[in-house]
This record gives C-alpha cells, sequence and structure tokens, in this order.
C-alpha cells in the first residue's frame, strides 16, 4: 500500500510560496545537488548514525546522492517534504527536517538530524517547531507523530518540546545493529499547536513532570 498522493496545483502552489521557511536564527529550504558533499559529510559521523533505523555508514558521496535523488522524487510523488536546516547569517547547511506524508488521513511523521558541530545550540527544536507550523498551516495536516529509539532521549526532549506528547511504547519494535529496541512513540494534533516557540518550550517545561514515558 502506498501512501504518495501527488500534490494538487493547489497545493503545489501554496507550498511555493510558502518557501522557504524563515526562523528568527534559521532557513529551511528546498535542497540542491551542490548539497550533497555537505549531506555527505554530516551524515558520515557514527554519532549521527546510532540515532537512526537505516542510515549507513561509513556515509559516501553515492549514499548522499542516491538519498537527494529519492527527496527530490518524495516531492514530486507527494510522498514527502524534506528540507534543508541551514543557518540565516551564512547559508551553511547543518541539518534535515522531513514530514513523511499520509495525505489521504492528513497525517505525517516528522523526522530530524543536526549535524554534530551544531549540537547544543536549539537549532533543532526551531527547525522542527518550524515544520510543524508548515505541516498543520500550508498542507492543511491534522495529526504529526514522532518515535524514537529508546535511550535517545535527546529526540524525545525536542518532541516534546515542540509540542508532542507521549502516546506509548511498541515493545522491541525494531532490530538496530543486530539488537532489538524499543520505539518511543509521541504526537501532536493540529488544534495543540502552539506557535509560538518560546511557549511550547514553556509548556514542555511545565509538563515534564507528568510525563510518562522512558527516559
Amino acid at each position: 500500500m502506498t501512501r504518495a498522493q501527488p500534490f494538487s496545483p493547489e497545493l503545489a502552489a501554496k507550498i511555493d510560496a510558502a518557501l522557504p521557511i524563515r526562523t528568527e536564527r534559521l532557513v529551511l529550504r528546498r535542497y540542491v545537488e551542490a548539497d550533497i558533499p555537505t549531506i555527505q559529510e554530516l551524515c558520515n559521523d557514527e554519532r549521527i548514525n546510532v540515532t537512526t533505523l537505516s542510515l549507513p555508514f561509513p556515509y559516501t558521496i553515492e549514499h548522499a546522492t542516491d538519498w537527494y535523488e529519492r527527496q527530490a522524487k518524495g516531492w514530486t510523488e507527494g510522498a514527502s517534504c524534506c528540507l534543508g536546516i541551514t543557518l540565516a547569517d551564512t547559508g551553511e547547511l547543518i541539518g534535515d527536517v522531513s514530514l513523511n506524508l499520509w495525505l489521504k488521513h492528513k497525517t505525517a511523521m516528522i523526522g530530524f538530524y543536526i549535524g554534530v558541530p551544531y549540537w547544543g545550540n536549539g537549532y533543532m527544536t526551531e527547525a522542527a517547531h518550524a515544520m510543524l507550523g508548515f505541516g498543520f498551516g500550508v498542507l492543511d495536516l491534522n495529526r504529526i507523530e514522532a518515535g524514537h529509539f529508546a535511550g535517545n532521549h535527546a529526540s524525545g526532549k525536542v518532541q516534546r518540546k515542540i509540542g508532542l506528547v507521549y502516546e506509548g511504547t511498541r515493545r522491541s519494535y525494531f532490530v538496530v545493529r543486530g539488537e532489538r529496541t524499543d520505539d518511543i512513540l509521541h504526537a501532536i494534533v493540529r488544534e495543540d499547536f502552539e506557535p509560538d516557540l518560546a511557549k511550547s518550550i514553556a509548556r514542555a517545561k511545565a509538563n515534564e513532570h507528568i510525563y510518562a514515558g522512558p527516559r
């Protein structure tokens, strides 16, 4: 069963008008072929690899080229929206944020990473929050979900900061590097989205004591 559904002309025009997405410190934009060497450099780090399900390691230029072509096809088929995260002041590509779409049900799964040299600056939270706004405001989604491996607490914290809430644990769901691991699920629906990032972070902090998922 395929979830791909090509964008209608009206939605395609709406997407074009909304891009690139600008935040306080970042610009989220479509990829260009010249990004391939930077994609390879960012992904060829074991600290990134261990947080992903299927990223090869070592990550070669051929891997980056193949991914670039697949993400472009995702846009064409309406299967996904992948945006490069760049620094507003330099244009430097530092990571990725994406939505894997199921437009029939107005649902998507968000995924993301930030290159290791840029960790600890809040860039991932800023970019992922902006992508939620794009999903709800431009794509007219009703629900956006995310998952992370048990033990990848940093990803879970980002998900909760942008407003996703813990929905459950799929036990022993994946085999990752030869070992079984749980999948921790978070999600948000349209009416719960807080467009102001600072307010979203504050709300998540206030509610952290009632978080029922793994820490």
